[in-house]
């Protein structure tokens, strides 16, 4: 797995920690991975887990959050990494697996990533998967509220430095510049039934290297970020619904 290096302004403020998230529960959502021609590429599910415990990169600052990923295996032998490195790595694996048993057993698809969140009383951040195809997830503003701005025409920024990594992200290397807004609240289907209270939240990034890209999330105090959809400079889109809270 590549580790990325980033830094962040909210890091740097203690918090006092609140629950959103509640740490007994899994979240399941459906995620969509649809290319430029609007073919969707792979269709799967995603779990998380929020925990107490301290992120290993970030212990002052973030607790550790754990993905799940239920890889679509037969559509990821179509993705076209767009980090070269990876990619040359991908190679690698395909002519080493040969002798496996099943190409779900390729050791560059991850089924599990740990990493940060922060939950406050003034802020909710989390990093989106980052692994396999959701690595574009670094080049839009990650799901964050800050709740003295939860209200129609409500606005921030952030800036993220994306630093190299390993094998080489350094196609996606550069300052990223993050513009929140808060639109509307509005209704949202949610468990069979239509759930009041949500807040559409609208983000656009700015990339020192690259074009720009775009964020919707859907946002509500009991549930967290029941949709998130990401609009990438090449056309390609993630949307991700909310379909399950597990105990």
């Amino acid at each position: 797995m590549t580790l990325y290096l980033y830094l962040f302004s909210l890091l740097f403020t203690r918090f006092e920690t609140v629950s959103i998230l509640d740490k007994s529960k899994l979240y399941v959502y459906d995620v969509y991975f649809i290319e430029q021609n609007g073919d969707t590429l792979t269709k799967e599910k995603i779990s998380f887990k929020p925990s107490d415990n301290p992120w290993k990169y970030q212990k002052e600052y973030q607790k550790e959050i754990e993905y799940i990923y239920m890889p679509d295996y037969s559509g990821l032998q179509r993705f076209i990494h767009p980090l070269k490195g990876f990619e040359k790595r991908i190679e690698r694996n395909t002519k080493k697996s040969f002798n496996r048993k099943s190409w779900s057993n390729y050791t560059w698809i991850n089924k599990f990533e740990k990493t940060g969140f922060v939950e406050s009383d003034s802020i909710l951040w989390i990093h989106p998967p980052r692994s396999n195809q959701y690595c574009y997830n670094d080049l839009t503003a990650f799901p964050e509220v800050k709740f003295n701005e939860l209200k129609e025409g409500g606005k921030w920024e952030s800036k993220t430095y994306i630093l190299k990594g390993y094998p080489s992200n350094k196609e996606f290397v550069g300052i990223r510049n993050d513009s929140y807004k808060v639109e509307r609240l509005l209704s949202y289907p949610l468990f069979s039934q239509q759930l009041e209270e949500c807040w559409l939240i609208e983000t656009t990034s700015t990339h020192s290297k690259l074009p720009e890209s775009r964020a919707n999330f859907i946002f509500h105090r009991n549930y967290g970020f029941i949709s998130m959809e990401y609009f990438f400079y090449n056309g390609i889109k993630i949307i991700y619904k909310l379909q399950q809270i597990e105990i």
